[in-house]
């Protein structure tokens, strides 16, 4: 099966499990994209969620209500489904290759600003993978089957930043995400 299809399944998969009573107190669902040991050829995506009893037990710990509500940190820190572990590896390597963008850790060496390019597109590539993903999950009606009203996926790493908030917007149904995104403005004004 194609890494993206793979991914999909997999996610949609991990949704579709969510008990009814969790499912029914969710607000946002999340996809944390992080690369293994910081190698952009290694990108993985871990699915989680929070909930609204869990975002209102974690304002204490917080700077404010939407900190809590909005940034990862404060989020319980599960892992619905992961992709990118070993036996992921395959398939994402394919994956990478396809887009012509693999590259070895000789190539590496020799060339270290273009495998650094490389990086960055693989980067790019694999939030755009994501993007698409939230997307269909969206189009297809697995999000309003399994939660209840607009649930945003929000699309993000450790940092936040306004390519975040855009990425997030344009992965999701118009004006599902608009509160994450006014959170993260707040961050920059």
């Amino acid at each position: 099966m194609p890494f993206p299809e793979y991914i999909y399944t997999k996610i949609k998969d991990a949704i579709l499990r969510c008990a009814p009573e969790v499912a029914a107190d969710v607000y946002a669902i999340s996809f944390f994209i992080e690369d293994l040991e910081d190698d952009p050829r290694r990108p993985t995506l871990i699915l989680s969620y929070n909930t609204n009893t869990y975002w209102h037990k974690s304002i204490a710990h917080a700077s404010n209500a939407d900190e809590a509500k909005w940034n990862f940190a404060f989020w319980p820190q599960t892992c619905e489904a992961f992709v990118g572990n070993m036996e992921d590896s395959t398939s994402r390597e394919e994956w990478i290759k396809s887009l012509g963008l693999w590259y070895s850790d000789q190539d590496e060496q020799d060339d270290f600003e273009r495998t650094l390019d490389l990086g960055d597109e693989i980067t790019r590539k694999f939030l755009a993978l994501a993007g698409c993903i939230a997307k269909r999950l969206h189009d297809e009606g697995i999000i309003l089957q399994k939660f209840i009203g607009a649930i945003p996926i929000l699309i993000h790493e450790l940092e936040y930043y306004l390519e975040i908030a855009q990425q997030t917007e344009r992965a999701n149904p118009t004006g599902y995400a608009k509160e994450f995104s006014n959170w993260i403005d707040s961050l920059y004004k």
